[in-house]
């Protein structure tokens, strides 16, 4: 089985109580990946958990760190917690440009997946920033370069017309979900035709048909769009 890195999934959050004429601070902290956590490690992977507010200082800066696991999974955290270092921000030491370092290592057969969410391609008001970095030239998919959520309050449910070998015998019916990410797929990421390995991916909840290059990195924006290794 893999050994899987899973970078993000995790909130601190600050408000504030108005009652009358005073008002408080308060602050809560939450966890979302445990549900992905059990699951991966259920199937027999092993996970490292690096959650959101650990990234900037525990993500791997090292070709020989990060070459430890299968798989990294980047969910629901932006580029920045990626780049930015404190010590690089309080004291202008220079560190490792992590973005850089997660497309060398697809380039050399290690896996990546971007899960979607407010903080994954270009997020909410394009904060989470991926478009035009090392790590969109190691996705499958072009990241925005504005706000790419598409909100569906209504629920939406997966459309899986050409199921991948992934998949086969597991029930293409997705959950309904209530919130995705726009991307564009159709060109392929090459303006030179289609490179060789290209799967078609048809529509989610309505969405144009387009094209996905098969290669050691995913995506997903609410469905999960599973791709396998050439070769293999």
């Amino acid at each position: 089985m893999s050994r899987i890195l899973l970078a993000g999934e995790q909130v601190t959050s600050i408000g504030f109580e108005v009652k009358g004429f005073d008002y408080f601070g308060v602050s809560a902290y939450k966890e979302d990946g445990q549900v992905l956590v059990e699951a991966l490690t259920g199937g027999g992977h092993e996970v490292q958990w690096c959650r959101t507010c650990q990234v900037a200082t525990d993500f791997p800066e090292r070709e020989e760190e990060i070459r430890r696991y299968d798989v990294v999974i980047l969910s629901d955290v932006g580029s920045n917690s990626l780049l930015f270092h404190p010590e690089m921000v309080g004291k202008s030491v220079r560190h490792p440009d992590r973005l850089r370092l997660l497309r060398d290592y697809v380039t050399q057969g290690g896996g990546l997946v971007m899960v979607g969410g407010w903080m994954s391609f270009a997020g909410i008001d394009g904060r989470a920033r991926y478009h035009g970095t090392a790590v969109e030239e190691a996705l499958p998919v072009t990241c925005l370069a504005v706000d790419d959520r598409r909100e569906l309050p209504e629920g939406a449910v997966p459309v899986v017309p050409d199921p991948q070998p992934i998949s086969w015998g597991r029930s293409c019916q997705g959950m309904a979900v209530l919130s995705t990410n726009r991307m564009p797929v159709s060109v392929c990421r090459s303006f030179k035709g289609f490179r060789p390995g290209c799967r078609r991916r048809r529509r989610f909840g309505g969405g144009k048909s387009g094209w996905m290059m098969s290669q050691r990195a995913s995506s997903t924006s609410g469905l999960a769009m599973s791709i396998p290794p050439t070769g293999e």
